[in-house]
């Protein structure tokens, strides 16, 4: 009976080791008591000059998601939009995961070589109209965010942070954001993470047009 006792204090603690995904972004797989532990950053990133401004949700929430935008790998595109700006917009806040389908999971990768498309449209009757703005390859920076996710059974993947100044600068009040990869040289895809704050109208193009009821996280500013 002791040899068993011993044996399976030796299977626990093994069960509770993380393991990390060798070469992904801060992905580990986590047993729930470690993940409750984890003290999630509120706001890591401090703008200036906002216009308008969707937060990510928590990851505590339950309804926290995120959606595919990539014309690589699917051909799915994302469409937010915005209201009410008073000013150029010479900067785009968004936040996102970079991730791939392995097939039995979604895996985190750094987006280097990622390329990306941002275009800005007209509102058409509370959808998406004609082009108004677009940055092909789009010359974008990113961190993380130090903010864990919990997904799919317990992995964790880190909240990444894009920034992208548009040049030239874009003059539109009311309208729609697009954001898409386009390329990964390993076939990774841009999650848009969703927000809590909005008219809960994005869209999704499959095909077809899809309406999400539900918001996108991304801010636009001024700063210059």
């Amino acid at each position: 009976m002791k040899i068993k006792s011993i044996t399976l204090v030796i299977i626990l603690l093994l069960l509770t080791i993380a393991i990390p995904a060798t070469g992904t972004l801060k992905q580990e797989t986590l047993t729930k008591p470690h993940y409750q532990q984890i003290t999630y950053l509120k706001t890591t990133i401090q703008q200036t000059n906002i216009l308008f401004s969707q937060s990510p949700r928590d990851p505590e929430d339950n309804d926290k998601n995120s959606y595919t935008s990539d014309s690589g790998t699917y051909n799915f595109k994302i469409y937010e939009n915005f209201w009410n700006i008073t000013n150029n917009i010479t900067k785009i806040y968004w936040y996102r995961f970079c991730m791939k389908w392995e097939g039995f999971g979604w895996t985190s990768y750094h987006p280097q070589g990622l390329k990306i498309d941002i275009t800005f449209y007209e509102d058409n009757n509370s959808k998406p109209g004609i082009e108004h703005q677009s940055y092909i390859n789009a010359n974008y920076t990113y961190s993380g965010t130090g903010i864990l996710y919990e997904w799919f059974g317990g992995d964790l993947h880190e909240l990444l942070y894009f920034e992208f100044s548009p040049n030239p600068i874009v003059n539109i009040a009311n309208g729609w954001l697009s954001i898409q990869s386009t390329y990964s040289p390993i076939g990774a895809s841009f999650l848009w993470m969703n927000s809590a704050e909005g008219d809960k109208t994005a869209y999704q193009y499959q095909p077809p047009l899809i309406k999400l009821v539900d918001d996108l996280a991304f801010q636009l500013s001024d700063n210059e």
